[in-house]
């Protein structure tokens, strides 16, 4: 009687990834029971006379009949056993099998324990177990259980088929399995991010591409194909959150240390091996309200779109600004599928007559125009609105509607706002985006209203854009000898967590050490700029500050 061998991988709350993952570890092997199980008596585990004296083949039979009516897996399991060992075979309208494949790994330890392993159903009891423990990633016990099926079993192949499967996973061939969309709706983000990747291993470096479809079972597959076909030695990917969140859990059942670049919701959790390499809208809205702090601004607003992301950066951008020491005067959402966001930013702007004591004696005072003429009261002095270029530059449109005054590049002549705004100087307001504004629509959308506005970015430089660095340059440099085109940010993104993880792979040797070598990794010059890896498993870099000047994007360095 074999003594349980059990692991745990330890809840990480509210990272999703690590919480994904406690059910992938739990315990597998055979124990005796606490007590002897007895017809009629309830127990948590059933049991059967002593296998030494097998009880008579009528009374097993009668016992086998009960557990059928009863419905009860556990005791049929047992009874149908001992009419075995008695040898007789059991009714043909008792599906022994079905009962067994009921069972969870505890209810069929129990089982084992209490019956006799040269007789039927012992050989499924057996092989269930072997193919739990596999799901679960203890490979040590799946093959302990698998040898316990008679070889001349009829399902015999399967244990074998079974062991074969473990003796591929334990291959470590010291191969980068990178997980990517390259077939399905989403292809193209898989070939620009594959192009990055490709430079990033031009040295030589072994890596495998792996499909995932784009999908959740595509990515899960990817993972198998990883560690049974490729004998990986780790992965990087795959992308998007719920592609991600299923591959991490599959890679910590078959303990492959994997590298996702997927946004802050798909998690990380370094302890068993799932790290992110891709910055996260919020990391880069929290670095953007310290910046915005740096410059002077310590009055701030955030207007997102009503959606999970625009939230979250809104919420980030907001936690990190008071910690840097400015008030958030303002905290408003718009639609983000709608035309028109009218109502939205009067809600921003504090625009409603029932609250607003100057604003209802204007209208009261000017009903046809009074909207277009009142000088609203604006309390902060920085707007960050964290959305694409499209929609962020249709927020942008409606505040000078409201008057909301701008501050851009133009040169502004305090006597022409005083007379504009009745007699009042009205706050300048800077406007500062996220990411999503980095893009040449944005010029083109936005034109004069967003000369002056700040972009937080992680990548900078382009066709028409300044480099942070040395290794940005050089990078595009070969991306456009190589594809004839300026790579985008996500393909340079893709280059630095690349160099990452085969920096790992080379440092780790095997499973267990790349894992440790990519807590360790030295922090690289990459496409973006300087990167690491922090203690959280997740990507630390620089942000690149941009600001829109003459129609195009420029280092800032203020």
């Amino acid at each position: 009687m074999m003594r349980a061998a059990r692991s745990a991988a330890a809840e990480r709350g509210g990272r999703l990834v690590a919480i994904a993952l406690v059910a992938a570890t739990a315990g597998c092997r055979a124990r005796p029971p606490a007590t002897a199980w007895e017809p009629g008596r309830e127990h948590a585990a059933p049991t059967a006379p002593d296998a030494a004296v097998p009880p008579p083949a009528d009374r097993s039979r009668a016992e086998l009949a009960r557990a059928a009516r009863d419905g009860d897996p556990r005791r049929i399991a047992v009874w149908a056993n001992r009419l075995a060992a008695a040898g007789e075979a059991w009714p043909e309208d008792v599906d022994v099998a079905a009962a067994v494949d009921a069972l969870d790994a505890g209810a069929l330890e129990a089982v084992w324990s209490q019956i006799d392993p040269g007789h039927p159903p012992a050989d499924r009891v057996a092989l269930r177990l072997a193919l739990l423990a596999r799901h679960r990633g203890d490979d040590g016990a799946a093959a302990e259980w698998a040898r316990r099926v008679a070889p001349d079993s009829p399902i015999a192949g399967r244990a074998r088929a079974l062991a074969r499967d473990i003796a591929a996973r334990a291959r470590d061939d010291g191969v980068l399995a990178v997980a990517l969309p390259l077939s399905g709706p989403h292809a193209a983000v898989g070939r620009e991010l594959r192009a990055g990747i490709d430079l990033a291993a031009a040295d030589g470096a072994r890596v495998a591409y792996v499909d995932t479809e784009g999908t959740e079972a595509g990515a899960i597959a990817a993972v198998d194909r990883a560690v049974y076909d490729v004998a990986a030695t780790a992965m990087l990917g795959p992308v998007g959150r719920r592609a991600a969140a299923a591959a991490a859990r599959r890679a910590v059942q078959l303990g492959l240390p994997i590298a996702l670049m997927a946004p802050a919701s798909a998690g990380a959790a370094p302890e068993v091996g799932v790290f992110r390499l891709w910055p996260s809208g919020e990391a880069i809205a929290a670095a953007a309200a310290r910046e915005a702090v740096r410059r002077g601004f310590d009055r701030v607003a955030a207007f997102a779109p009503r959606d999970e992301d625009g939230i979250a950066q809104a919420r980030a951008f907001a936690a990190a600004a008071r910690r840097a020491g400015a008030r958030v005067v303002a905290e408003a959402t718009y639609d983000p599928s709608g035309a028109n966001l009218e109502a939205d930013v009067k809600v921003l702007l504090g625009l409603d007559p029932t609250t607003n004591a100057r604003l209802r004696r204007h209208l009261r005072d000017d009903p046809k125009t009074g909207w277009k003429t009142f000088s609203p009261d604006v309390p902060f002095d920085l707007l960050f609105i964290p959305d694409t270029y499209e929609r962020a530059a249709l927020a942008v449109a409606y505040l000078p509607y409201f008057n909301v005054e701008l501050r851009t590049t133009a040169r502004v002549d305090p006597a022409e706002l005083r007379r504009k705004h009745g007699g009042r100087i009205p706050s300048l307001v800077q406007l500062m985006g996220s990411a999503g504004w980095h893009h040449p629509g944005m010029l083109a959308r936005g034109g004069a209203l967003v000369e002056g506005a700040l972009v937080v970015d992680v990548c900078a430089g382009g066709a028409d854009e300044a480099f942070a660095t040395e290794g940005a340059a050089a990078f595009f440099d070969e991306f456009v000898r190589r594809h004839g085109r300026p790579p985008s940010r996500a393909a340079a993104q893709a280059y630095d967590a690349a160099r990452l993880m085969l920096s790992a792979l080379r440092d780790g040797g095997d499973r267990a050490g790349v894992a440790a070598a990519l807590r360790r990794a030295p922090r690289v010059d990459g496409a973006c700029g300087s990167a690491e890896v922090g203690r959280s498993g997740e990507i630390v870099r620089d942000v690149v500050v941009l600001r829109i000047d003459g129609g195009e994007f420029t280092v800032d360095g203020d």
